[in-house]
């Protein structure tokens, strides 16, 4: 059986092609609370940062500033160069205990997107755990990713309504971006928990399967195949209309101040 897959990516202002928002402090969209990841995305962007960054290349951010763009998941979609992101675990942002577990490395290749499906990992409505065992979360992990088939399987591409075309119907709660062609997938890594650590956690209510499994995948697409529906090009136009609309209004409120101020003889 072959499965098509959907991938939620985070607004970005420049066509998800590996670099730096054009205008980072413009884009409310892509820490919006219907974004990807969006609480993630909140605490770790740095939006001053970027804006010194800015139209640049994400892997230079990277080099230069040790700053990994939470919203790294799709911004390498259309991206033509790889790049190596270090991660450190979610629960870091909100357990001080956590930034002792080591970030996974990841190296991120060209025309690539992360992604990762939740059902795999909760317990069912009603249950008294929050996760599945450890040993059923790899059970399904490999038998999902099996059926995501190389040169076969599509990856489809979508906002939820943190995006500037339909974020304020909600009656359209989801955009088409665009697709590519599955060229490969790669398996989540696990984080290197210390035991007393994991233990720790692992004895709280609800909490007796927290997995080390990292909840992420990485698909790699055909460069040939990736393609995104215009929206950026169509926003653009309308600024630049908009624009023009100002500088036209601009001279006819000069041309009648002159008039008014035109002294007669």
């Amino acid at each position: 059986m072959v499965k098509h897959v959907s991938v939620r990516f985070a607004w970005h202002d420049d066509k998800w092609d590996g670099g730096v928002c054009r205008n980072p402090e413009r884009n409310v969209y892509c820490t919006g609370n219907y974004s990807l990841l969006s609480p993630r995305i909140q605490r770790r962007v740095h939006v001053h940062l970027e804006d010194t960054y800015k139209n640049q290349e994400a892997s230079k951010l990277l080099r230069e500033q040790k700053y990994v763009p939470p919203c790294y998941w799709c911004l390498n979609a259309l991206g033509t160069e790889g790049c190596l992101v270090e991660d450190r675990h979610p629960f870091s942002d909100t357990d001080d205990e956590f930034m002792e577990v080591p970030p996974l490395k990841y190296d991120l290749k060209r025309s690539s997107v992360c992604s990762w499906n939740f059902k795999l990992g909760y317990s069912m409505k009603g249950s008294y755990e929050r996760y599945i065992p450890p040993s059923e979360l790899d059970k399904r992990v490999k038998e999902y990713l099996g059926q995501i088939r190389k040169g076969r399987s599509i990856a489809f591409f979508y906002t939820n309504y943190s995006n500037p075309l339909t974020g304020e119907d909600r009656d359209r709660k989801y955009l088409l971006l665009g697709a590519g062609l599955v060229r490969d997938v790669k398996k989540p890594q696990e984080y290197d928990i210390p035991d007393e650590l994991i233990e720790s956690v692992r004895a709280k209510p609800h909490m007796k399967n927290t997995p080390k499994l990292a909840w992420q995948f990485q698909i790699m697409l055909e460069p040939n195949t990736v393609f995104m529906l215009p929206y950026q090009d169509y926003l653009d136009s309308i600024d630049q209309q908009d624009e023009r609309s100002k500088r036209i209004r601009l001279g006819r409120n000069l041309t009648k101040s002159q008039h008014a101020l035109k002294i007669e003889p």
